[in-house]
């Protein structure tokens, strides 16, 4: 990777962003049906679409910005998706499976608000309005996403899986 312009630093933080996405979409489902609770799992599932107008909304905003979405890694991206992977396959008490996974979505939640934060205050920096503008609709969503989760668990599933 090289970083010696502050395009270098959008490219890279959009090929991130692009890589994560992928990422986490492959992950989604699984991470769905490991659920017991049928709103969690109807949430997780819905996301998945979700994620997907996010991967091309990512690529719009890579073309406006004149950088290439594709060829980028995210270790971090990997390390969330196998954690929650891992979480989906363990032998667990159904109810406390299910607050872990809330747990390992809302870590991909904040990573994903972290990163889309950053891409609208680099596309605005440059002028790129428009592209910022798109950015904040994909960070809404995430925003958005994640405080369904927190009332989901703070709301039934994480008494469930205390009792």
């Amino acid at each position: 990777m090289k970083l010696d312009t502050f395009e270098d630093l959008i490219r890279h933080q959009v090929q991130e962003l692009y890589a994560a996405e992928k990422q986490f979409a492959q992950a989604q489902p699984m991470m769905a049906e490991a659920t017991t609770d049928p709103d969690l799992r109807d949430a997780l599932e819905q996301h998945v679409d979700i994620t997907r107008g996010q991967i091309e909304r990512l690529e719009r905003v890579a073309q406006m910005l004149g950088v290439s979405h594709t060829g980028g890694n995210s270790a971090t991206a990997k390390a969330l998706v196998d954690e929650g992977v891992r979480i989906s396959g363990i032998d667990a008490d159904p109810a406390v499976r299910d607050a872990a996974l809330i747990a390992a979505a809302q870590r991909i939640e904040h990573f994903e608000i972290a990163g889309y934060g950053t891409l609208r205050a680099l596309a605005k920096r440059v002028g790129q309005n428009q592209a910022a503008r798109l950015v904040e609709e994909t960070l809404a969503e995430e925003r958005g996403v994640d405080m369904m989760l927190t009332e989901m668990a703070e709301g039934w599933i994480n008494k469930r899986a205390a009792n």
